[in-house]
């Protein structure tokens, strides 16, 4: 927390006073490497998600190790930039600079399936297609994507239904 603190104390004062960012820094903090055991914690909000982008940012593992939000950040979506897996939150589920809401949220949310996309070329094609601001119709041409796959049907379902207000 207390590199938080001081890196990042624009995006912390603010958190301190919502109440679903106090409950996502604390729990992740509690929880490092199992951002699903904070889904009690309800939507992950703006401020939520500018103060995890921060920390991730400008923390890095030696203030907390494994991406407690209160320390280093941690974050849900699809991620073209990672090929390794893992069920706890790491792997591509793990923050990185850049990563939009929705995809900080599904990240979260949506952790084993995150981690199926990264193994899938469909899904990927498709993360990397609709993060470039593609529309969906654009991406589901033969030349870009296609038709999505089971993995990547399964993970936009989940980011939907789990991260209502942050995905489009």
């Amino acid at each position: 927390m207390a590199c938080s603190k001081s890196s990042c104390c624009a995006e912390l004062v603010p958190c301190q006073s919502d109440p679903s960012c106090v409950c996502w820094s604390g729990c992740l903090a509690q929880n490092p490497n199992n951002p699903q055991a904070c889904a009690g914690c309800g939507n992950y909000d703006a401020t939520t998600q500018a103060f995890v982008t921060c920390a991730a940012q400008k923390c890095g593992p030696p203030c907390g190790a494994g991406g407690a939000v209160g320390s280093t950040g941690a974050g849900p979506g699809p991620s073209s930039s990672s090929s390794s897996s893992s069920s706890s939150g790491g792997g591509a589920c793990a923050p990185a600079a850049g990563d939009t809401a929705c995809t900080t949220c599904s990240k979260m949310m949506c952790c084993p399936d995150v981690n199926a996309c990264a193994g899938d070329a469909n899904c990927l094609c498709w993360a990397t297609c609709l993060g470039g601001g593609s529309s969906y119709q654009t991406c589901l041409q033969p030349q870009a994507c296609g038709q999505p796959s089971a993995v990547t049907s399964t993970l936009f379902q989940c980011a939907l239904s789990k991260c209502q207000g942050t995905c489009p």
